[in-house]
């Protein structure tokens, strides 16, 4: 690997006590106990990211939602805390469109669809219009093929 590179990686990051503050290792989340989404629909909330929910004395942020699950940030601030992270490299990305879909997916966009054409990532995605200015330059700042980023939105009627 050198400077630059696209990775794929698992992580666990703890605090010294062993405490989880972060992850994404799906089974050591599953051991951990991720929130799932039904939880909520059983309450009739309806979640959206960002959004602040109350568990009785904790209270959390919801960090995204998919595939049936909501990953909650429970974390108290961490500044100034030893962090301790167990690291497994997954794999190199190579494809263009994987590594956008990288970026999207760690700022909490799962879902984003991304097609390139010559040195354009043409990206389907809902998001906030104030954040794809942010996400678009982190893109065209580390993903040295791409040029230009088109963003395309559609509604449908239910």
């Amino acid at each position: 690997m050198q400077k630059g590179d696209f990775i794929k990686i698992n992580y666990v990051g703890r605090l010294e006590s062993g405490e989880i503050f972060d992850l994404t290792d799906e089974e050591v989340a599953r051991k951990e106990k991720v929130v799932p989404e039904k939880m909520f629909k059983d309450q009739k909330v309806e979640i959206k990211q960002g959004m602040v929910v109350d568990f009785g004395s904790t209270k959390g942020r919801i960090q995204s939602v998919a595939a049936g699950r909501v990953t909650v940030d429970f974390n108290n601030p961490l500044a100034g805390k030893v962090l301790k992270y167990d690291v497994e490299v997954l794999s190199k990305v190579e494809e263009t469109a994987e590594k956008i879909k990288g970026i999207f997916s760690f700022v909490g966009f799962h879902d984003a669809q991304v097609t390139i054409k010559e040195k354009e990532a043409v990206i389907t995605v809902k998001m906030p219009s104030e954040i794809k200015n942010k996400i678009s330059q982190m893109i065209l700042d580390n993903v040295k093929e791409i040029e230009k980023m088109t963003y395309e939105e559609s509604y449908e009627r239910k």
